[in-house]
């Protein structure tokens, strides 16, 4: 980050001195036995706590009390975001500039290796969208199939992911429609955030005599 915005970063680092100062060791021992971990605002000095491993915290502290220097991090860090993905653009540019063509939208080999990327690595992988348009997954991809043309995330939001849902609620409709009784459960959890989701799964016996079970909701509660 560039010396500019250095005033609206957290310092990371445990002091053990400044927790001494505003905490006693019992209740420093009770927060970390629980999983929880500190850093101390190099702008107020306040010391916030949060979970290992998130910093969800630390982000809301910003935006509630050092609201100008969190809007001009975030400008910044938005900036940043975008030069990189434009640049992953660019080198994709260059790389099929070399005079191969590239498959069309009805191909077969483009539809295979366009559901490969939905199926493999969005969905049984649980990689973000926006994996396609960064420059070493671009670079992999043109080395399996120089003719491939690579999704953009506008186009898995607009195009692909709303063809392939509604494939699948054709073929969920047509099972509901051919089975004789279908049971639905529902499931309840908090994550380690305590962020609380549910689940809408629905079980059956096909005519083969096999159970069968197709989750129908999965959603975040709010």
């Amino acid at each position: 980050m560039n010396s500019s915005f250095n005033e609206s970063t957290i310092d990371l680092t445990l002091s053990t001195t400044d927790l001494k100062t505003s905490f006693s060791d019992d209740e420093y021992i009770a927060g970390d036995s629980k999983g929880k971990t500190s850093a101390t605002c190099i702008l107020c000095k306040e010391i916030v706590w949060h979970l290992k491993n998130a910093t969800s915290n630390y982000s809301r502290h910003l935006q509630r009390k050092h609201k100008v220097e969190f809007d001009s991090w975030s400008k910044q860090a938005y900036k940043e975001k975008n030069n990189k993905m434009k640049q992953a653009f660019i080198e994709e540019s260059l790389a099929s500039s070399s005079g191969t063509e590239k498959y069309g939208s009805t191909h077969p080999r483009q539809i295979e290796l366009a559901q490969m990327v939905f199926k493999n690595f969005i969905i049984e992988l649980g990689l973000p969208l926006s994996i396609t348009e960064k420059s070493a997954f671009i670079r992999a991809m043109l080395t399996v199939d120089p003719k491939f043309r690579i999704p953009c995330r506008r186009s898995i939001t607009n195009e692909y992911l709303p063809k392939m849902y509604n494939q699948i609620m054709n073929k969920l409709k047509k099972t509901c429609l051919a089975a004789d009784f279908i049971s639905l459960t529902f499931d309840g959890w908090t994550d380690r955030r305590v962020r609380a989701f549910y689940a809408i799964t629905m079980h059956y016996v096909d005519q083969t005599g096999q159970l069968r079970a197709h989750l129908l909701a999965f959603n975040h509660i709010s």
